[in-house]
């Protein structure tokens, strides 16, 4: 009896068991991300290059690994690469959502419209307003929760999906309107009427606009835009403010000065600064380094980085490998000292470090072409022996401090090569540096020992 109630039991179970799993939805496996990696950045071939004028660092363009002995070590030269091997892990997880914000690298969607509209992010620029935390393994997919217009910033938002509870949002820029169409042009005594369109359909119609300079079909809506001085150029305001044809509009808000030749136009005005006669975007204040007196740097804006524009002259504690060109202390004054790489990896002011390779080597992409007129481009407009000197058209104002040999307790190439230590190691016994030699072209590297002295140049932690 026992036995039959037991079987009758089990057969019971399995139909629900069976039920059960006929009406689990497995779909939800497919919501998981998938990840794949996408390099960021490029590489370039390298070949052999012959340097001049008494070079003491031997240069060759094989990668052959050096012997540990002076006679027997030459410095591994090879053609800056601009190229870094930083990757990038980018989630294809997808939300669902009727209102789709597309461009050619990612889609997102949207679950705040009820209607299927479509906004292309060729005219709006998103812009990010909060760093990408490291705290999420796994981010979704963007989803708009407003979408932008001609006159309102949008918004979007991402979860993580790595168990964090975390939400990131950045606005959306605001699209540009397009050109006045004249509807009744202006008379003697009455202003133009006009009409213009938004890219995302919305039209603005306005009956009082005003002619800038001599077209009839040049106007401009004196409440929101202004007729640019010198250039009969229709521009919005910048927050409430005008600005000339030297100046530009930052974020909407902010007036700032284009500096000199520097190809680099915008920057932030509440952070950065032109000087009389210089390129270069200078950062407000400089840097204080608390260690020295409060000694102050110059340092410039070249893309998203900042560099000093100016060696790093801090007499070390305690150590006396750090030493000027030459022995004179006048030298020191205008190259800075020379250090060794071990010194070199902590010399840096505090929020500054001694940069990497790959950190050149984003500085070399970002100025592209090193020469212009026969001029390299970071190095100093002065300074240089025999009269070749730069173009510095970045307020980079490389100089040639030369370097010290230990090995044979003496100096080299003071006023013909600037050579800076980065922190990236070659082996245990040699790292990389970056040499310029008057106007040849680029920032080549190589390999040396740590024990030889170079210039150094720091740069701003992010």
């Amino acid at each position: 009896m026992r036995s039959e109630l037991a079987k009758s039991a089990l057969a019971a179970l399995s139909v629900v068991l069976i039920f059960f799993l006929s009406c689990t939805d497995y779909s939800d496996l497919e919501k998981f991300p998938s990840k794949e990696k996408m390099p960021q950045g490029y590489s370039s071939s390298s070949g052999e290059e012959s340097l001049s004028s008494g070079l003491e660092i031997t240069v060759s363009s094989s990668s052959a690994e050096s012997s540990s002995s002076e006679e027997e070590s030459s410095s591994s030269f090879i053609e800056g690469s601009s190229s870094s091997s930083l990757e990038m892990e980018v989630s294809s997880s997808s939300f669902s959502s009727s209102s789709v914000q597309s461009s050619s690298s990612a889609e997102v969607v949207s679950s705040s419209s009820s209607s299927s509209s479509v906004q292309s992010s060729s005219s709006a620029e998103v812009v990010s307003s909060s760093s990408v935390s490291t705290s999420c393994n796994s981010w979704g997919e963007w989803v708009v929760t407003s979408l932008a217009t001609c006159n309102v910033a949008g918004l979007k938002m991402r979860i993580c999906e790595s168990g964090m509870s975390k939400i990131e949002k950045e606005e959306i820029s605001k699209f540009e309107w397009g050109e006045w169409e004249i509807m009744i042009p202006a008379t003697p005594t009455t202003l133009a009427t006009g009409k213009r369109t938004c890219p995302n359909g919305d039209i603005d119609i306005k009956n009082d606009l005003k002619i800038c300079g001599t077209d009839i079909n040049n106007v401009f809506a004196p409440e929101e835009q202004f007729c640019q001085s010198g250039t009969n150029a229709v521009k919005d305001f910048c927050g409430s403010a005008t600005y000339t044809a030297t100046q530009f509009c930052y974020n909407s808000s902010k007036v700032g000065n284009f500096c000199g030749i520097n190809p680099q136009k915008y920057y932030n005005p509440d952070l950065y600064e032109c000087k009389t006669g210089s390129n270069g975007i200078y950062l407000k204040n400089g840097i204080t380094d608390s260690r020295d007196n409060n000694k102050r740097y110059d340092a410039v804006l070249i893309g998203t980085q900042t560099w000093m524009a100016e060696n790093m002259n801090y007499d070390v504690p305690d150590n006396d490998t750090d030493v000027c060109y030459m022995n004179l202390s006048n030298n020191c004054t205008i190259y800075g000292k020379l250090y060794k790489w071990l010194t070199a990896m902590d010399v840096c002011p505090p929020d500054w470090h001694l940069p990497s390779n790959a950190e050149w080597d984003i500085l070399t992409a970002t100025i592209g072409d090193s020469l212009t007129g026969g001029k390299h481009i970071l190095m100093a407009a002065n300074g240089w022996n025999d009269n070749k000197n730069g173009a510095d058209i970045y307020g980079f104002a490389a100089l040639p401090g030369g370097f010290f040999n230990d090995y044979e307790n003496r100096f080299g190439n003071g006023g013909t090569n600037g050579v800076w230590w980065t922190s990236s190691e070659y082996n245990n016994n040699e790292a990389y540096y970056r040499l310029i030699h008057r106007n040849d072209a680029g920032v080549p590297y190589g390999n040396t020992h740590k024990v030889r002295s170079f210039s150094v140049r720091c740069l701003k932690d992010n």
